[in-house]
């Protein structure tokens, strides 16, 4: 069964030293049956975009273009493997090699970030004997209501 990443929120975890994402670049995912698309910002990148097709062996086939920080206009290309978690997330596991610049080749892994519910779901699931609705969230934080 093909991996559906539309509308999922990614946050890089790791990577080569020679890659520019970093954990502040978020990348929001779109998907249109084997076409994927996703925007990206974040740390050194100020805008980016990537294109990928989803291959037999649902792997992405895929290409991406960013502006950094420097000015720079960078591309590359990129195999990602797609792994569902138990809780339902998306990892993706990378190989990338740059299309400009040095040319050089890294890796790196991507993992989906929880959505605000599924973060109150599992806090309140810690907490026994509470809900979700005994929490807030506000931009990246959960608060407990008071």
């Amino acid at each position: 069964m093909k991996p559906n990443l539309d509308g999922r929120v990614f946050r890089t975890a790791e990577t080569t030293t020679n890659g520019e994402v970093g954990t502040e670049t978020v990348f929001r995912y779109h998907q249109n049956d084997r076409m994927v698309w996703a925007e990206y910002s974040g740390g050194e990148v100020v805008t980016g975009h990537l294109l990928a097709v989803i291959a037999d062996d649902n792997t992405l086939d895929m290409r991406y273009h960013h502006i950094n920080c420097r000015g720079d206009v960078l591309a590359g290309t990129c195999r990602s493997s797609v792994r569902e978690l138990p809780d339902g997330r998306y990892i993706l596991e990378e190989e990338w090699q740059w299309l400009t610049g040095d040319r050089s080749a890294g890796r790196s892994r991507v993992e989906e970030v929880p959505s605000p519910g599924e973060e109150f779901v599992s806090i309140a699931q810690e907490n026994a004997g509470e809900s979700a609705s005994d929490y807030r969230f506000d931009r990246d934080e959960i608060h407990r209501r008071e």
